[in-house]
């Protein structure tokens, strides 16, 4: 379980680092639940902000 939570914290830093850079990807749903674990840290809600103009 441990494994899986590492492995899944390191994709979600290379998920919120992708959308740090333009063009912004589509979202998946493995993303989205990723984007929600980023967002609760609170490191890309400018991001989210960015991509609802």
């Amino acid at each position: 379980l441990e494994n899986g939570l590492k492995n899944r914290a390191k994709a979600c830093s290379m998920v919120a680092r992708a959308k740090y850079l333009p063009p912004y990807s589509t979202i998946g749903p493995e993303e989205i639940s990723c984007g929600a674990d980023v967002m609760s840290k609170g490191l890309i809600p400018s991001i989210a902000g960015k991509m609802r103009k």
